[in-house]
């Protein structure tokens, strides 16, 4: 597996979908590299910047993913998370459309409970 700054998102399986996996999977090894990660997430840049994590099927970049940004430091930092999984073939109007219905539906909830 490999983590390249700057260079889109590589995921080949073969599906698109918002939500994230709800697999449990413990990962051994990698803190290193999830240390990195947060930090590089955490550092607050006003530039829009890409993280790819990249690699052969199977070998656990999504269970990787999924570890970032279920992380607690990740979940204070940002209050709105959005997931996505793209496969080789997508409409990106399509996922660009869903994305802001899944973050409107969030925020509609969030201001329903400060009203309560």
């Amino acid at each position: 597996m490999e983590i390249e700054d700057g260079s889109g998102v590589q995921d080949l399986q073969p599906r698109t979908s918002l939500g994230a996996p709800s697999d449990k999977s413990t990962m051994v090894g990698l803190d290193d590299e999830l240390i990195q990660i947060l930090k590089w997430l955490e550092r607050g840049s006003s530039q829009l910047d890409t993280l790819s994590i990249v690699g052969m099927a199977g070998i656990g970049k999504t269970t990787f993913a999924r570890k970032v940004y279920d992380h607690q430091r990740i979940q204070m930092t940002f209050h709105i998370r959005l997931w996505v999984t793209v496969s080789q073939n997508y409409n990106e109007r399509k996922i660009v459309l869903d994305l802001l219905d899944s973050m409107n539906k969030l925020t509609d909830e969030d201001a329903q409970r400060n009203h309560q």
